[in-house]
């Protein structure tokens, strides 16, 4: 649902639903609609985008005395001539989309879990690499963590005791990097 789009998104549209009162007053191909409210007696104006032109037509949440009654017969005409005439055509599609088919079976094409990892993962990449703050300035900040705990860790011995210190390091690198992603 969006209400009042630009006329850029407006344009992407395929498919068009307009709602007023709770009731349809155009449903189908977007590109159709300039053609039902003409055809209903509501011309778009030559300087007004069709999505400003649908809203000042329908909206009646800013109306007062004169303009109220004005959409109110405007919503009448685009009801009548909605029900008249594009019901129908819906009432038909949607019969024939209820129709029972052919219970769908999916085929062997399916990518193997190799593959589908490796194309996970290479968007993860390019995502990552991207984005400065999710992966660039960790990276930077492990890198000096590795520095630091190479350094403070560096030349340590082999007797029990150095053992130990080199399993603290371990378990404080482990829980810093968790921490941290």
């Amino acid at each position: 649902v969006i209400h009042q789009p630009s006329s850029e998104v407006f344009e992407l549209f395929d498919q068009l639903c307009l709602l007023t009162r709770g009731s349809t007053i155009y449903f189908g191909p977007a590109c159709d609609a300039i053609h039902a409210f003409t055809a209903a007696g509501l011309p778009c104006p030559p300087a007004r985008s069709a999505s400003d032109h649908y809203l000042h037509v329908i909206n009646e949440d800013f109306a007062i005395g004169k303009e109220a009654k004005k959409i109110e017969r405007n919503i009448v005409a685009l009801k009548d001539h909605y029900q008249q005439h594009v019901h129908p055509g819906v009432v038909w599609n949607v019969e024939v989309c209820a129709q029972p088919g052919q219970a769908y079976e999916a085929s062997g094409n399916q990518a193997n879990p190799v593959y589908q990892a490796l194309v996970l993962t290479q968007r993860m990449l390019v995502n990552n690499f991207r984005n400065i703050g999710l992966f660039w300035i960790r990276l930077v900040m492990y890198v000096i963590l590795c520095i630091c705990m190479g350094t403070i860790f560096f030349d340590l011995g082999h007797t029990w005791k150095e053992t130990f210190s080199r399993a603290a390091m371990l378990f404080f690198i482990a829980g810093f990097l968790t921490f941290m992603s």
